[in-house]
């Protein structure tokens, strides 16, 4: 009896290190999932199972059915992801990262399933454009009247502001 009880335990301990070990192999690296996300939504080439339910209506919603949001179209091809933050939770993990474009940065958040594996969340900002707005010209000095002369504070103000009299 004792030799099965034996066989056992490393039959399942073989099996717990085998499933560490998957584990391990498929965590996805959120910063290539991020380039990912962004090529799909620059080119409108989504890939449905890659996202929530919830989160694909939204970005349907979003783009009228295209895909495709024009602001990051517009920023280029990514050229780095940077990982900025990252929290566990129960349900999934949370990362914060900045991509750089061509044209600018934009900064995400992005949540992702433990049990789904799929893209729950989903939040960008356009940082800088590298298209920087054209000077100002300057401005012509216009002659202006005397600016009025404060008027003369009364009692009340000054009991009530003496640092200000």
């Amino acid at each position: 009896m004792s030799v099965i009880k034996i066989y056992t335990k490393r039959i399942c301990s073989a099996a717990f290190i085998i499933i560490l070990l998957v584990q391990s192999c498929l965590a996805v690296d959120p910063r290539n999932v991020l380039a990912s996300v962004i090529y799909q939504l620059q080119t409108g080439t989504l890939m449905q199972n890659w996202y929530g339910p919830n989160l694909w209506q939204v970005m349907y919603q979003q783009t009228n059915g295209s895909g495709i949001y024009p602001q990051l179209r517009m920023l280029g091809p990514v050229q780095q992801v940077t990982l900025l933050e990252s929290q566990g939770f129960p349900q999934g993990n949370v990362f914060k990262l900045r991509a750089n474009h061509q044209a600018g940065t934009s900064d995400w958040v992005l949540g992702i399933g433990n049990f789904s594996n799929q893209i729950d969340y989903a939040f960008f900002n356009i940082g800088n454009t590298g298209n920087p707005l054209p000077p100002l010209p300057n401005p012509t000095p216009t002659p202006t009247d005397k600016p009025p002369t404060p008027s003369t504070p009364d009692a009340d103000s000054c009991q009530l502001y003496p640092d200000l009299c």
